[in-house]
């Protein structure tokens, strides 16, 4: 294969997250009125579509700047639409969601820093495919069936510490990147 029709396939992860931005609003239009099972299913296919634009952009060398950019925009945006959903039924969500807010945005005032600092751009690492997935499991739960206060609750908790961990561990990452290109710069 040459180099253009590979540059052509690096167009099918892309289309991946692609595909995930636009079922955003899908899945807002089926959660707000009600259809759970079908937001559920929106859900899914944006987490399959996820793991194999990943899959195939690394698998097949298809990484792209442009990838770069919309794989982690389709993250934040499932994320934050749905667990911003599931907080305006179930009330300690709202604390995930604080949670979620303040990862990302200390990772986005972080990779302005590392980038600022010379030290290049950052890629997603084990602990955040883990709480991607943590999210994608109690969203999930929480779409399927209704869950009592007690369950709610620790499910919440352990969604929470997930995504906490992964902030903490980002933050010491980015902390040690961008001192590290101080020191070398």
């Amino acid at each position: 294969m040459d180099r253009p029709q590979i540059r052509q396939l690096g167009a099918i992860p892309n289309l991946f997250s692609c595909l995930r931005i636009l079922l955003v609003p899908e899945f807002l239009w089926l959660y707000v009125g009600g259809e759970r099972p079908a937001a559920l299913a929106v859900l899914v296919l944006s987490g399959v579509s996820d793991f194999l634009d990943g899959r195939a952009a690394r698998r097949l060398g298809l990484v792209t700047p442009l990838g770069k950019i919309l794989d982690p925009v389709a993250d934040k945006l499932t994320q934050f639409a749905v667990i911003s959903c599931l907080a305006t039924e179930y009330n300690p969500v709202i604390f995930l969601l604080c949670i979620l807010f303040a990862k990302e945005a200390s990772a986005a005032v972080c990779g302005a820093a590392l980038l600022a600092s010379g030290g290049g751009s950052f890629s997603s690492l084990w602990y955040g495919k883990l709480s991607t997935g943590a999210l994608y499991v109690f969203s999930g739960i929480l779409l399927l069936w209704r869950v009592g206060r007690g369950a709610l609750l620790w499910l919440t908790v352990a969604a929470s510490c997930v995504v906490l961990a992964a902030f903490v561990l980002y933050t010491f990452e980015f902390v040690r990147k961008i001192t590290g290109a101080y020191r070398d710069g």
